[in-house]
């Protein structure tokens, strides 16, 4: 397994042009691959969790990307651990493709705590995403993965609510290896200094430390690679890209975090004896018997989440719901016109073996195009024949308010 993903690291081909990083700004550390951002590609329902997780407010929302003040920009990479799609990557988080059989310890930069056992410094360890986790657990089999924890965290200025941000993806990715069935005692943890091998803290302040190399753009761990690693990882062969209903394409199924994230824990599990993880971190979505197929919840979908199946022989339309690929935007419950969906944030949920069919819809022909739409007493038109139709009756009931009156007579002789 480490054999293979060295090979990889040294012979990954560079992304193309259409699907590599480009800077937000020429002086900045942030690079975006536009193909993967959903705001950019769909910006009704713009996703801003990268605005929102940045620690010191230089990430905004253009209009069809995020733009980037580089003069506040600390290179921490936590806006790019909290993109749902891996769109973003910053220059400083550097992941090694193998792991030393003796382990690895992970600590900032910007710390001065040091160890005899093998070392890898970041920009930030708040960078460092849940995916990333479960790469180096799988790049590291038995070995321990370690990240230390000197307590300076929780005061830099990457932290501003005091809480480290490396703590939250952790912990999700310590779970998530437990429920794929890793035993406690292999799961990445984080150790004060004084815990690992001659370890020590001289100076555990990090306000006044400068950051390393920090025109190192892309130089290891690239978002582009995901798709790669995930095939060395766990060697199964993912499509160059995914078709969506709706007629857009995105990139890669393992540019769609969520969809990299069951594949390698399913890769884990199997390791342990399991078919899948018992659960996992996923939204969930509820359809209602007010359901009537009318596709706008799938063609809002920015990743190909929802998928609307029309043309079944038995005459059914199905919503299929894929919780693996949504990334919790909860365009499809605002957009759809009958409000027949409810959407439910992130929980730790049963694993399913296959998407789940929302809502089965019976249909027929429409009276007036032939298309297939939902049968039920109401309606027995299409919405593109009912919206017409509707639209001919207002502009005639217009025409007659203002003809169909007769004009009063004018005074005088």
């Amino acid at each position: 397994m480490n054999q293979d993903l060295r090979h990889l690291a040294r012979d990954a081909a560079p992304a193309g042009p259409e699907d590599g990083f480009r800077r937000l700004h020429a002086l900045g550390l942030v690079g975006l691959r536009r193909a993967a951002c959903i705001a950019g590609s769909l910006p009704a329902t713009m996703c801003k969790r990268c605005e929102a997780a940045c620690p010191h407010g230089c990430i905004a929302l253009g209009e069809d990307a995020p733009l980037l003040d580089p003069a506040a920009c600390s290179g921490c990479g936590i806006c790019a651990a909290a993109c749902p799609t891996a769109a973003l990557a910053v220059d400083g988080v550097r992941l090694p493709a193998t792991v030393p059989a003796q382990g690895l310890v992970l600590n900032c930069e910007r710390s001065r705590a040091a160890t005899d056992a093998p070392l890898h410094r970041v920009a930030c360890l708040g960078g460092i995403a849940v995916n990333d986790w479960l790469r180096l657990a799988i790049a590291a089999g038995d070995a321990p993965i370690r990240l230390i924890d000197d307590g300076a965290c929780a005061a830099c200025g990457n932290a501003p609510s005091h809480e480290a941000p490396w703590r939250a993806p952790l912990e999700i990715a310590r779970r998530a290896l437990s429920e794929a069935g890793m035993r406690a005692d292999h799961l990445p943890e984080a150790v004060s200094p004084d815990a690992l091998p001659n370890g020590n803290c001289p100076d555990a302040a990090t306000g006044g430390l400068p950051i390393e190399s920090r025109r190192r753009f892309f130089a290891g761990l690239s978002r582009s690679l995901a798709a790669a690693v995930t095939r060395a990882a766990t060697g199964e062969t993912l499509p160059a890209d995914v078709p969506v209903a709706h007629g857009r394409r995105v990139g890669g199924i393992a540019a769609l975090r969520g969809d990299e994230t069951r594949l390698l824990l399913e890769h884990i599990a199997r390791r342990f004896g399991q078919p899948h993880p018992r659960s996992a971190l996923l939204p969930a979505l509820t359809a209602s018997a007010a359901c009537r197929a009318h596709g706008a919840c799938s063609r809002a979908c920015p990743t190909a989440a929802l998928h609307l199946e029309t043309d079944c022989d038995d005459g059914h339309a199905r919503l299929q719901f894929d919780a693996w690929l949504c990334v919790d935007c909860g365009a499809c419950a605002q957009i759809c016109p009958s409000h027949a969906l409810e959407h439910q944030g992130r929980a730790w949920r049963p694993v399913a073996d296959a998407p789940v069919v929302l809502a089965t819809i019976e249909q027929s022909e429409c009276m007036r195009c032939g298309a297939l739409v939902a049968t039920h007493d109401e309606e027995a038109l299409c919405e593109r024949c009912r919206k017409t139709e509707n639209l001919a009756r207002a502009g005639f009931a217009l025409f007659n308010r203002h003809y169909g009156e007769t004009p009063a007579a004018p005074e005088g002789p």
